[in-house]
């Protein structure tokens, strides 16, 4: 997970978001194309999981403040 300081300096826009969502949980998150899904790592293995993403896009722009 991200420290702070790795997620200040990011611009406020979409792109500025779909930064901070990468570099707080990129490494949990995965989109296949091949089944138009996401996935999500469990701790032990990946999981399809159609609301990671959303789940993670908000709690990453109500983080921004924190």
């Amino acid at each position: 997970m991200a420290g702070v300081e790795q997620l200040r300096g990011l611009g406020c826009s979409d792109y500025g978001n779909a930064q901070r969502l990468v570099r707080k949980h990129g490494a949990n998150i995965r989109y296949c194309y091949e089944f138009n899904q996401w996935l999500a790592w469990t701790g032990t293995h990946w999981s399809f999981d159609k609301a990671v993403a959303e789940r993670l896009a908000k709690d990453t722009v109500l983080g921004i403040y924190s």
